[in-house]
């Protein structure tokens, strides 16, 4: 049996216990192709800072040979650190050795792969073992020029003087094709480059960039093409830059200045610093970029209740104007900051505002109106346009189960058909007892599908796993996580691809169809079997913190730690909340207060302690039952998509409560006018008395000992038993 669901694609894992990491998750660059020194071997101490990749629309062939020169090849990433570069990686390149690079002021020899690549067929080495070689595109002194020069590149002056380097935030290209200062470029051509740190002069720094693919001391036949270039050394005559040679005034280009947001903001009167660490994103049709951020006023009089402490929002740059507006103002920071990585749909695609407005619509987070959750404007040359609502905090919250607070969204892309993935980083909250709870943050990448359907398509312990498993401590394998890009076709997988701060290298991971649980590539039984084997296990986990057995060590129910755990117990949470234990521990007595508790303490000395070897032993819980019935009724028993008497015929020949037939339709050891309004309002609706004695004449009020009924035979809720739960979601589903 096999069963489409429109619109919503999920990552799953393979039904195995992991000794590695989930399968579906890749790194897609070595180290020393990302970041490095260039010397032979050795891995750098810079980090990615952002990254892009090249797919040419290629159809790859699971198990064909991979062509080089037709397909994804072309890896870019940006770094920054004590060995900032920008390097890009090209697949399917046999080989090693040096290459001489020359950076426009000496020529530098720079190792350029490994000798143990042994073939370039992508199907035989690996996604995680990519075939490669590595080039330098600018060093760390090109970068550095760019940091310390003149906001006017065609000048070509930069100075140790104005200091600085840079830190990206963000390499992504563009996805049209762009006409910009009379250059025309083709999709895929220019970088969107952002900077977090840039000059140490305020009014030099380097908010937005672009770059033009070009490799630094190459030949070039386009344009621009400046014969400006200098040292930057103290020694301020053209030294070096010629025509026809790529200087590092030719690839790159200062899209925004800090200097350029300070105009923009007309109560400023002194430079600022503009906070900003997001990767900004570009129009469908490439035509403007869009970045978010706040900036601080250093002139702020608390005692003026006509100043401002914080100049907040949105920008644009629009390249037909070739203009910087500052469209979405804010002039707080009290709730939550502009500090988001946004995205872009067109309303064609998909409507958030209804039919009111038509054009581009700018979707970002922590917006005051909506803390927690994501709304849009849509750009329509007005400042402070109409803020629309497209996921509602409380809702996102609520199907979570999650308190708002903790409820942090930084990173949102969306995919060519309008669906959204969001990554929740979350909050650490404690409230002390008498006044609160015990909580963390999700960590969760979720989709929110076009049908407005809400879903984890992965959740901290996939990262926890992932990243363990390639070298990276339990202390620091969580969260890091960012730049989030989605490509439809990476060696033929659908995938979202996201920088890993630990490993250093840009990763991707691997998006399946809704609910395909054991990874097989079919949604059918089996895996709702899956999911109702993984609730079980949830409530009869023995929690190995707060258990007093003696011998819970042993216990054949003892809950999985997190580096062990079975896969489908990960894959089965839903709703992302999965976590490492926080227990609090009495000070006074050195023992762990049950969480029952936490809320109803009297004051007194507590302490926090994270266990980071277990998960919440709540994992798989009625919450995500609840996602999963987005996309199959609780009471369709065959999936059908229908839900009628032959799911009800399933259900009554499996239900436990022999009292039903007798018109106990509530289940609840009664039979009163709740069961008379059962019967009468809905399945007299559409079925009468005699198809309904026909039914319940046919009950098995019996069910062998130890036999545990299914979904196909009842067992909507997943807890083992065919009951008057069950019976309340089927009747809630008849009639729809």
């Amino acid at each position: 049996m096999k069963i489409i669901f429109r619109h919503l694609l999920i990552l799953v894992l393979v039904s195995t216990a992991w000794s590695h990491s989930p399968d579906h998750f890749y790194k897609l660059m070595e180290p020393i192709h990302a970041s490095g020194t260039g010397a032979p071997g050795v891995t750098g101490s810079s980090l990615t800072g952002a990254y892009a990749f090249k797919t040419n629309d290629y159809e790859y062939i699971e198990g064909e040979s991979y062509d080089p020169n037709n397909g994804p090849y072309e890896f870019w990433s940006m770094n920054f650190g004590a060995t900032q570069s920008l390097r890009k990686f090209t697949l399917g390149v046999n080989g090693s050795g040096w290459f001489d690079h020359f950076d426009g002021y000496s020529w530098t020899s720079f190792y350029n792969g490994f000798g143990d690549y042994v073939d370039s067929d992508v199907s035989n080495a690996g996604i995680n073992n990519l075939v490669g070689t590595s080039i330098i595109y600018a060093t760390e002194s090109d970068l550095g020029r760019v940091a310390s020069g003149d906001p006017d590149f065609s000048t070509g002056i930069c100075s140790v003087a104005i200091g600085g380097s840079l830190r990206t935030g963000s390499f992504i290209l563009n996805p049209a094709a762009l006409t910009f200062n009379g250059v025309a470029y083709e999709p895929g051509q220019l970088a969107l480059v952002t900077s977090i740190d840039g000059a140490d002069f305020q009014t030099h720094r380097k908010v937005v960039l672009l770059c033009d693919l070009r490799q630094i001391g190459e030949y070039t036949d386009r344009q621009p093409d400046y014969d400006t270039g200098q040292d930057g050394l103290g020694n301020q005559t053209p030294v070096y830059g010629a025509y026809n040679q790529t200087d590092w005034t030719d690839t790159f280009y200062p899209l925004v200045t800090g200097h350029m947001i300070l105009d923009t903001i007309p109560e400023a009167s002194s430079a600022i610093y503009f906070n900003y660490g997001r990767q900004a994103v570009w129009a469908p049709d490439s035509s403007a970029i869009y970045f978010a951020g706040f900036t601080v006023n250093p002139s702020y009089n608390e005692n003026d209740p006509c100043d401002f402490k914080y100049y907040n929002g949105i920008w644009k740059f629009d390249f037909a104007d070739n203009e910087l507006k500052w469209i979405k103002r804010e002039y707080t920071r009290e709730n939550r900051m502009y500090y988001c990585e946004m995205a872009t749909v067109h309303t064609s695609l998909r409507d958030f505002t209804d039919g009111a407005e038509n054009g581009v619509q700018i979707l970002f987070a922590s917006e005051t109106e909506n803390v927690g959750g994501i709304s849009c404007i849509v750009d329509n040359n007005q400042v402070n346009p109409t803020l629309y609502s497209v996921l509602d905090a409380n809702v996102y919250a609520a199907a979570i189960e999650k308190d708002v607070s903790l409820i942090d969204i930084k990173n949102i892309v969306v995919d060519p058909n309008g669906n959204i993935y969001f990554y929740n980083t979350g909050n650490a909250i404690y409230v002390k007892p008498a006044s609160g709870y015990l909580y963390r943050g999700s960590y969760a990448l979720y989709k929110y599908d076009t049908a407005g359907r809400l879903y984890s398509v992965s959740n901290r312990g996939h990262h926890m796993n992932f990243h363990f498993s390639n070298g990276v401590s339990e202390s620091g394998s969580t969260g890091a996580m960012g730049a989030f890009q989605h490509y439809t076709n990476l060696f033929g997988k659908e995938m979202i691809t996201f920088r890993s701060t630990p490993l250093r290298v840009p990763c991707g991971l691997k998006i399946f169809e809704s609910l395909d649980f054991n990874h097989d590539n079919e949604v059918d039984i089996v895996d709702l079997r899956i999911f109702r084997d993984q609730r079980l296990n949830n409530d009869r986990w023995l929690d190995p913190i707060y258990s007093d057995d003696p011998n819970y060590s042993s216990h054949p129910d003892l809950m999985p730690g997190i580096f062990d755990a079975n896969s489908n117990y990960i894959n089965c949470d839903i709703s992302g909340n999965i976590m490492y234990r926080c227990v609090l521990i009495d000070d006074d007595t050195g023992l762990p207060v049950p969480d029952e508790l936490v809320g109803t303490l009297p004051p007194g000395n507590y302490s926090i302690e994270k266990n980071k070897l277990y998960f919440q032993e709540k994992a798989v819980t009625d919450a995500d039952a609840q996602l999963l019935y987005q996309f199959i009724p609780a009471g369709d028993a065959n999936l059908d998509g229908n839900v009628n008497l032959i799911d009800y015929a399933a259900f009554a020949a499996n239900y436990t409560v022999s009292n039903f037939i007798k018109g106990d339709f509530s289940g609840d050891g009664n039979i009163d006018i709740e069961d008379l309004a059962l019967l009468s309002s809905s399945w007299l609706n559409s079925y009468n008395l005699y198809d309904f004695a026909r039914l319940a004449k046919n009950y098995n009020t019996s069910i062998p000992a130890g036999d545990i009924k299914d979904f196909s035979q009842g067992d909507f809720d997943f807890d083992g038993d065919v009951d008057s739960a069950d019976l309340r979601l089927l009747t809630s589903f008849w009639l729809k």
